[in-house]
């Protein structure tokens, strides 16, 4: 059961690392504290070398890496914009969805069932979203459901779907002989090539734009670096030692709960105690699809 500790400690971090990231994204763009902080990652991933592997890469799992480095860099991307013009007790219940997605892919791709449990939590899940967007709702039921209709809320969905198929990745590659220090240390390498191309060929953001970041947010960036690196070294690790990915997800949703209670508090933001019973309500639909 030593997956079950490294998980909660992954969720512990993760709630830490939320509310570092959006103390640093009240004054940095998305996608320049993106490239930053996946610089200070990749230096810090020197650190893990001792600890990986590389006799037994070949070339087939480095691509399968750089393809799950893909879907993380643009899930990184989307999270961090939508926490930068949301705020974090908002953002962070949302992330329960998670396992939800998971299920639907599944169902659709892989043409797995879903029990009446799984329906359930499913269920659970939109009615925490509805009490999530119903803070001073006077007019239609159906009025919550249309604050969803904006392109930070997809960028979420989007984000989760992505990480979902990266733990999937994740499961695969560990199965087939490559350590989890060793996927992190080739993953942070990818991540830092992707956003480099971003930040300068798509945004042209430059040099001189990621010098002033840092000059403004630099002990949070480098914070946030070491927490992420930690998170993502945990994560990996439990995800190697745990009988399923699913279950692994399902209890690093607890990061959720911790996020919205200690980052509604710190940020002094409105609705705390609603966001709360949201956030809970949507832990017990996410804890429903674990069967």
């Amino acid at each position: 059961m030593l997956w079950i500790v490294f998980t909660i400690l992954t969720a512990v971090l993760a709630a830490g690392h939320q509310i570092i990231k959006k103390k640093a994204l009240f004054k940095e763009h998305a996608i320049v504290f993106s490239m930053n902080l996946a610089t200070i990652i990749l230096i810090l991933s020197v650190f893990l070398i001792p600890f990986a592997n590389f006799s037994n890469i070949e070339l087939s799992h480095v691509l399968i890496i750089y393809l799950a480095s893909l879907l993380s860099t643009v899930a990184f991307y989307f999270l961090a914009k939508s926490l930068r013009h949301k705020e974090l007790s908002a953002v962070s219940p949302f992330t329960n969805l998670s396992p939800a997605l998971v299920a639907i892919i599944a169902f659709f791709l892989l043409g797995e069932t879903i029990t009446k449990l799984q329906i359930g939590g499913i269920s659970l899940m939109v009615v925490g979203a509805y009490v999530l967007n119903s803070e001073n709702i006077h007019g239609h039921f159906l009025e919550p459901f249309k604050r969803l209709n904006s392109k930070y809320f997809l960028f979420i969905i989007i984000a989760l779907t992505f990480y979902a198929l990266t733990a999937t990745i994740e499961r695969f590659l560990f199965l087939d002989g490559v350590t989890p220090f060793t996927f992190l240390i080739i993953l942070h390498f990818f991540i830092f090539i992707n956003f480099f191309l971003l930040t300068n060929i798509i945004f042209h953001q430059h040099i001189g734009a990621m010098k002033e970041s840092f000059k403004r947010s630099g002990f949070w960036l480098i914070l946030s670096g070491v927490v992420t690196i930690v998170t993502r070294g945990t994560h990996v690790y439990a995800v190697s030692l745990a009988p399923a990915v699913a279950l692994v997800i399902g209890v690093k949703r607890i990061s959720t709960l911790l996020s919205t209670i200690i980052g509604g508090e710190i940020f002094h933001e409105k609705g705390l105690g609603r966001k709360i019973v949201a956030c809970i309500i949507m832990l017990v639909g996410a804890y429903l699809l674990l069967f």
